[in-house]
């Protein structure tokens, strides 16, 4: 493109638009192809260009249903080429489709519409061109035929035989509601006759068909990648036709499609999908999905989170058919359960073997598959948790003896009383079996948890292996275990918990029991790493009441221990912003540990008191940040005006804090020294010091004491660079270094600020590198430059900030791409295009700073406050949280209009600044309008 000297806009701006524009009429121009054309702006389009991308697909897929069914936008489409629509047949995630005429030909056809943001990409659209011609050579009685591809005004489309039918989904459907049996096309799926069930075989020829049309196309070497009930068509003849072969992959093709790309409908896709692999048995395990829907009338997993969904398909198998109550012949429900194995190992070879396996089943022959057994679970089980070494061959054997053994005890002891001592050492020895075997398994975690024996013995007291451990009390790594496996241990220390209560006579297994207190302790860390909030909690209640019930156990440790549990209680309310759930137990573990101060001086009970008063002092402040003394100076204000409107009950309470602060980190101070002298090598006193030393200096900046908030800050900064130096392969502790050093900043002068900032952008850049498959690193980059830009802008360095975030942009446009459902990356990339807008203006560019504003507060959009609704008593804090996170949303917004206001009035555009300015009082309560307004008029 070339650029007109009569256009007065930013060149880059131009360009830009030409570069959208070719993308939304279907072209895929590249970055590189403007860089090569205009030079002079090569540093601003590489940053500019992606992020512009990121964002106009995000529109695009804003357009979308909640359901994740694709949409056209606000088109109407009425005719595409030689095709005129006649009308909509259906949508799914990947498309429209359409019935329509081919004029030319005088024929009735189906056309697949796909929106345009599906081929924004020109790797996307060869793969699309590609294997729609691989597709297009597929020829067989139950694949429906591709006639051709075209594209008309962006929207790319490819036209299909016509089949009047419908498709397993509707077929699903339909057999859950009454009556089904009135429509001949569903009669055979629902009526049985001569007590023989006619369901069963047409569920069978479905397979059958569908195993035949997949066995002809693996062989040409093409997979099909999404098969689910609604890519299988049923006609009125009983005919099978699998569709959307437009998405198969050529198995030979590895230039144009890329292996790590994910296709498909996440219910219905296989757990190896998920690892980005896919081969013929992978489309076996979505027909088997299909077959196990249609007898069930169910989805093999229901789970409506989306990361809760992944995390069924890849951890567990489907339920058995006869959870729902299922009367079907056992071969073909062992048919279809081989079909769904988790592992591709476990299923058929290819589809040819099923299809032999379906016929022999409506011929009545002997079917090759056999049922698997509870054993062969078991060894499956064992065979996929190499991290899980307890689970050998002799611990498997302890457990289910002590499983069944147990039981069979407890009946014998019932049963004959002239054996009861015998039968009750059985019972005794067998509860200890499995308690050993447990103790075996929860240590065999032993690169993400502690030891049992070392959590019991307080094994921070000598540098042992606890000590050696640095996540053992501050999780670092990510669990070797999944959510089935989780969940299986649950059940086990669940069958000894029964098996203890069969017992009770017995105090050798009481007094065992008595010790699962760690057992549910590691199963709550367990919970809360995968994310399972509300079983974590579940489990450190049970792990506190164990605890409290253990006779046995030194008080103080156990205290200590209680308090520890409490703090992990907290961490999980505040992992889900539940914050006065969070600071509640995080005020019990306080309070816990307060008297016993003066009562022990464990090194467990110091440790613990330290970890708890960072806890405590996180609640100071405004979400764990500095202030700078210009901010300090503007809260002092904020201070006299609060106390002048509303009284001093506001500075009361912050002076009996601040008295209660002085007491608590001077004992927190006394400990931490001790820690570091018992053992100055240990990682985890070094975190939790150096975390110490950083809540003391964010402390000082809210209390105007600058001086020593820089030197509590430069002694943290200085245990990060040991604890660094000394642990290098901890990525954890590099990233506690980099917040601390990019939070910290705000204290310093400006020169300095830049600077620390700078730093922080280093440690996040290399583990962004090391570790890009881990989005908090990379949201953490892109924040920290957006914090350079701010800083540089506040410096009247407006050339250096808007480089830095236009870099910010960059990295929040790769982020929502790879993650469209994350809503803080969309927040937080919307804050970075405020301060872009904010660059403009300081550099008095305001029509662009009003363009960027407006496509901010678009992109926010809020209704209007109902004026007959009213808030509750009590203040902002005594709020449900649900309306506090809503009142966030709508200041937000607010304050976007008020940053559009101000950017209109200064282009002279007073009466739009007015109808700006309405609108955002408007979306606030009336009670907050006051003070938006005292802001913004």
């Amino acid at each position: 493109m070339k650029l007109s000297s009569d256009d007065e806009r930013n060149p880059v701006e131009v360009l830009a638009e030409d570069f959208l524009e070719r993308h939304r009429k279907g072209e895929c121009p590249s970055v590189a192809e403007y860089t090569g054309a205009h030079p002079d702006f090569a540093e601003e389009i590489e940053a500019l260009f992606p992020t512009m991308l990121a964002m106009e697909r995000f529109k695009l897929s804003r357009e979308s249903s909640r359901a994740g069914q694709a949409s056209l936008g606000p088109h109407k489409l009425e005719r595409l080429g030689d095709f005129e629509l006649v009308r909509e047949l259906g949508r799914g995630g990947m498309g429209v489709v359409f019935e329509a005429e081919q004029k030319s030909l005088g024929r009735r056809v189906a056309v697949k519409v796909l929106p345009r943001q599906q081929l924004m990409h020109e790797r996307q659209l060869k793969r699309f061109e590609r294997e729609a011609r691989t597709a297009a050579g597929l020829h067989h009685t139950n694949i429906v035929p591709i006639f051709g591809t075209g594209v008309q005004d962006g929207f790319h489309y490819y036209v299909m035989q016509y089949i009047s039918g419908l498709g397993l989904d509707d077929v699903v459907r339909e057999l859950r509601k009454k009556g089904a049996e009135e429509n001949p096309l569903l009669r055979p799926l629902v009526r049985k006759h001569d007590g023989k069930s006619s369901q069963a075989h047409a569920i069978a020829r479905i397979g059958l068909q569908a195993a035949s049309a997949l066995a002809h196309a693996h062989e040409q070497q093409v997979l099909h990648r999404d098969i689910k009930p609604g890519n299988l068509l049923l006609d009125a003849h009983g005919t099978v036709w699998i569709t959307d072969f437009g998405l198969a992959k050529a198995l030979e093709d590895h230039q144009v499609s890329n292996s790590a790309d994910i296709v498909g409908t996440l219910a219905y896709m296989a757990p190896e999908q998920f690892r980005g692999k896919y081969d013929e048995r992978t489309d076996l395990y979505g027909l088997g999905l299909t077959l196990y829907e249609l007898m069930t009338l169910q989805q093999a997993y229901q789970e409506r989170d989306r990361s809760q969904l992944i995390q069924a398909i890849t951890s567990r198998d489907p339920e058995h058919p006869r959870k729902y109550g299922v009367e079907m012949p056992a071969d073909l429900v062992t048919i279809v359960m081989k079909c769904v194995a988790r592992e591709s190992k476990h299923r058929y070879a290819n589809a040819q073997a099923l299809h032999d396996d379906l016929e022999a089943f409506l011929e009545g022959r002997p079917i090759a598959a056999r049922p698997v057994s509870f054993i062969e679970r078991s060894w499956r089980w064992a065979g996929r948790n190499r991290a899980m070494a307890a689970l050998s061959a002799s611990t498997i054997v302890l457990l289910l003896f002590a499983l069944v053994g147990g039981w069979v005890a407890f009946v014998q002891t019932r049963s004959a009383l002239e054996r009861e001592r015998e039968a009750s050492l059985r019972a005794e020895k067998n509860a200890e079996l499995l308690l050993g075997a447990m103790n075996d398994i929860f240590s065999g975690l032993g690169g993400t948890m502690a030891s049992l024996g070392d959590l019991e013995r307080g094994g921070l007291e000598g540098g042992g292996s606890l000590a050696e451990e640095a996540g053992v009390l501050e999780p670092l790594a990510q669990p070797t275990v999944t959510e089935g496996e989780a969940a299986m241990l649950t059940r086990m220390v669940e069958a000894y918990e029964g098996l203890a209560a069969a017992n009770r006579d017995s105090q050798r297994v009481q007094d065992e029991r008595a010790k699962l207190h760690r057992i549910y302790k590691v199963i709550g860390d367990i919970r809360q790493r995968l994310g399972d909030w509300d079983d974590a909690i579940v489990a450190y209640e049970k792990s506190v009441k164990l605890y409290r019930s253990a006779t046995a156990l030194d008080p103080t440790e156990s205290q200590v221990a209680i308090a520890g549990i409490y703090n992990e209680i907290g961490r999980v309310h505040g992992a889900q912003q539940r914050v006065r759930e969070s600071q509640r137990a995080h005020d019990k573990a306080l309070k816990m540990l307060e008297p016993l101060t003066s009562k022990s001086d464990s090194g467990r009970l110091r440790y613990e008191f330290v970890r708890t008063f960072n806890f405590w002092t996180e609640r100071y402040g405004a979400g764990g940040g500095f202030l700078s003394e210009f901010e300090y100076q503007q809260l002092k204000l904020r201070r006299v005006r609060w106390e002048r409107d509303h009284g001093s009950g506001s500075e009361r309470r912050r002076r009996e804090w601040r008295k209660q602060y002085e007491s608590l980190v001077k004992e927190a101070r006394r400990y931490a020294t001790l820690l570091l002298r018992q053992d100055v090598r240990n990682p985890a006193y070094q975190l939790v010091t150096a975390n110490l030393f950083a809540n003391c200096a964010r402390i000082a900046s809210w209390e105007g004491e600058f001086d020593e908030a820089r030197k509590e800050l430069g002694k943290s900064l200085g245990l990060f660079k040991v604890l660094v130096a000394s642990r290098p392969e901890v990525e954890h502790y590099r990233f506690e270094w980099a917040e601390t050093l990019l939070r910290g900043s705000a204290i310093y002068p400006l020169q300095q600020r830049v600077q620390r900032v700078e730093e922080s952008i280093r440690h996040y850049t290399r583990l962004a590198e090391e570790k890009g498959s881990n989005p908090l690193y990379r949201a953490a980059r892109a924040q920290a430059w957006k914090v350079l830009a701010s800083t540089l802008l506040r410096g009247g360095n407006e050339p250096s900030a808007e480089r830095a975030v236009m870099r910010a942009l960059r990295y929040w446009g790769q982020l929502i791409a790879g993650y469209p459902g994350v809503e803080q990356y969309q927040r937080l990339s919307h804050e970075a295009w405020q301060l872009l807008a904010q660059v403009y203006a300081a550099s008095e560019r305001l029509p662009e700073a009003i363009s960027v504003m407006e496509e901010v507060v678009a992109a926010t959009q809020m209704e209007a406050w109902d004026e007959t609704r009213q808030l509750p008593e009590g203040g902002f804090r005594g709020y449900p949280e649900e309306l506090q996170a809503e009142l966030w949303s709508r200041a937000r917004h607010a304050r976007d209009l008020g940053y559009l206001k101000k950017f209109l009035e200064s282009a002279k555009r007073k009466s739009e600044a007015e109808e700006v300015l309405a609108r955002g009082l408007g979306v606030l309560p009336p009670a907050w309008r006051d003070w938006f307004f005292q802001l913004h008029r």
